[in-house]
């Protein structure tokens, strides 16, 4: 496993809030999908789970909207957060990624690397997932397309395996790929 320091980086943590700042004035824009009615600030708080304390701040609310009209939701997608879920985006496919077999000593490196504890059936069930449920979401079937078939037959984790394809650093390569999977971090999907 191998050391990651732009997660220690605020700078990094900051992108991903203007990313979904951007993502979410999209949404602001497009008004109420009910009934077209102005939509206003209702963000919500959030207990991040996976990043030093010293990042919690960033990640301490989710940006959402109601409608002043019908009252309805409208939850932006993220590339912070993935579904209802507590851990948050980056450190939840960057595991996945990176942890193929799950043991104490694995457990372990997660801690002194990234300072954080994630339990092993933690793990196992974010694998399972990327192994198994990932694979029969509409929006696979939706985007497996336009990738290249060498990515549909790699044996390497998913989450790995799509990172690679943005042949980038491994910073950059996670943005891009959250920026990839935001439509299943909003919503009433059951992600993880």
């Amino acid at each position: 496993m191998q050391y990651l320091p732009f997660l220690h980086d605020k700078k990094f943590h900051e992108i991903l809030v203007q990313i979904d700042e951007s993502l979410a004035k999209n949404v602001l824009e497009d008004g109420c999908q009910v009934c077209g009615g102005k939509l206003h600030c209702g963000d919500y708080p959030r207990k991040p789970h996976g990043l030093p304390l010293k990042f919690w701040d960033i990640y301490s609310e989710r940006i959402s909207f109601c409608c002043s009209r019908c009252n309805k939701r409208h939850t932006p997608p993220s590339v912070r957060f993935f579904g209802r879920y507590w851990y948050v985006a980056p450190v939840l496919v960057l595991m996945s990624a990176l942890v193929q077999k799950i043991t104490d000593k694995r457990i372990n490196q997660i801690y002194h690397y990234f300072g954080i504890h994630v339990f092993k059936s933690t793990l196992k069930r974010w694998q399972e997932w990327w192994r198994s449920t990932f694979y029969s979401t509409s929006f696979w079937s939706q985007t497996r397309g336009i990738l290249p078939a060498n990515i549909m037959d790699a044996c390497l984790p998913i989450a790995k395996t799509l990172m690679k394809y943005y042949k980038l650093s491994t910073e950059d390569s996670l943005v891009e790929f959250l920026k990839f999977i935001t439509p299943l971090s909003y919503g009433f999907h059951r992600v993880i």
